[in-house]
């Protein structure tokens, strides 16, 4: 297995726990060596779109009114 394959494995796992377990996650944020802060890294990957939040918001629309209908 390959080092760096292990290390991004493990950062991922930590960003997926941050929001259950901050604390324990920014431990090992640190541990694996890594100089910014996992909340940073967060709020950069979960930037939101407002284009992309409208567009959801249709979507969501659409299937309530299909799925309401009576065929």
């Amino acid at each position: 297995m390959h080092c760096d394959l292990v290390f991004q494995f493990i950062e991922y796992q930590a960003l997926i726990l941050s929001p259950i377990c901050p604390h324990i996650t920014e431990h090992i944020w640190q541990l694996i060596g890594k100089v910014r802060s996992h909340s940073d890294v967060l709020s950069i990957l979960c930037r939101t779109d407002d284009f992309l939040l409208r567009m959801t918001s249709f979507l969501l629309f659409f299937l309530v009114v299909v799925a309401t209908e009576q065929f």
